[in-house]
């Protein structure tokens, strides 16, 4: 997106007189910023200089503790805003972990900054009617009920396909009075 000719007439503004340098994975801008995109593969060797901003997109299959420890400290030293993009998935990971703490903090009294920003088909169909009339043909196609348009375009989570029990299901199983750690415990069976 920096290099293309929308941006760059963007740049010619001489209020603004910028130029992107692309060289290789990385692209240097005039003004001494740097823009790098890399991958979150848990094999990879990522650490590197500090950032102010960082975006994971298609954050649902990023592995978490790569983003935990090699990726979100690099904005430590500068306060660093972390975006996260993607879509729901069967499995929890940082993407979910960090909606939910967003939708928390919103429901907190005297918080007033919305961190989280959530869109199915119909709202950006509004917007996009090329997105609205591809995602009626996928809903035809594999259906409105399937497990994949209920993840792409309808922004439902889907855990219980990705695990051995809901948490649902194991908060009416449990004991509620083993809150506490009991190191013996023979009543009933655990």
């Amino acid at each position: 997106r920096l290099t293309s000719e929308r941006a760059e007439s963007i740049y010619a503004d001489p209020e603004i007189n910028e130029k992107v340098i692309p060289k290789g994975s990385e692209h240097h801008l005039r003004c001494g910023s740097l823009v790098r995109c890399t991958t979150a593969h848990p094999r990879a060797s990522i650490e590197s200089p500090t950032y102010h901003i960082v975006l994971v997109d298609e954050c649902q299959g990023a592995d978490s503790y790569v983003v935990n420890k090699s990726i979100l400290p690099m904005t430590a030293a500068t306060g660093g805003s972390k975006v996260f993009t993607g879509t729901p998935d069967i499995v929890k990971n940082v993407f979910y972990n960090t909606i939910q703490q967003n939708k928390r903090d919103m429901t907190r009294r005297g918080h007033h900054r919305c961190n989280h920003f959530e869109a199915d088909y119909e709202e950006v169909g509004k917007y996009n009617p090329e997105y609205m009339k591809t995602a009626q043909l996928e809903m035809l196609r594999i259906g409105y009920d399937s497990n994949e348009f209920k993840m792409m375009y309808r922004i439902i989570w889907l855990l219980e396909s990705g695990m051995f029990v809901t948490a649902e299901r194991l908060d009416v199983l449990g004991d509620k009075r083993m809150i506490d750690v009991v190191r013996e415990y023979y009543k009933t069976p655990v």
